[in-house]
């Protein structure tokens, strides 16, 4: 994604977000499957990102139906936070129905969809919020296949992403 800052001082490449929170709750929601050997690492990542940019949030996976030790890690990742709020779904239901229940369960002023294996890093979060303010928009989509984009994928991936949506 292209990042857009006004300034090089510490944190104001999240003055958008706080500006449009006013306070309020972001609230994280990242659909999980079969990710119990990076979970805990990546839900880490998450609350680094927003702590640091002083914004108030909360996380929710939604665990669909995973056959690993992704629901134990969302559980163990949980223990006596309050910023972690797990969904855990008996079945795999797909992304869909992950986001249905994420959605659900979320309390905040905005919601953001956030993939659990972090394919858009969640510094650049940031850039969406710019992009609200800048556009006085409700709603922004994300798109690695966006001309500004520069996340980099190995060739496998976007050969796959390519076909899939060729």
């Amino acid at each position: 994604m292209h990042k857009e800052h006004k300034s090089d001082s510490p944190g104001a490449a999240w003055d958008s977000a706080r500006r449009r929170l006013g306070g309020g709750l972001l609230s994280v929601v990242m659909p999980a499957y079969n990710l119990g050997d990076s979970i805990e690492k990546n839900i880490d990542e998450v609350r680094r990102v927003f702590s640091s940019a002083g914004i108030s949030f909360e996380i929710i996976v939604v665990d669909d139906g995973s056959g690993d030790e992704t629901a134990a890690q969302l559980q163990k990742a949980a223990g006596g936070r309050d910023d972690l709020h797990p969904v855990y779904l008996s079945r795999n239901m797909g992304k869909g129905a992950a986001l249905k229940y994420g959605f659900e369960a979320s309390r905040g002023t905005y919601v953001l969809f956030l993939d659990a294996d972090l394919d858009l890093p969640p510094d650049q979060v940031s850039v969406l919020f710019d992009v609200m303010d800048r556009e006085k928009a409700d709603v922004v989509i994300g798109s690695k296949r966006h001309p500004d984009s520069q996340l980099n994928y190995p060739w496998h991936r976007r050969l796959r992403s390519a076909v899939y949506f060729g």
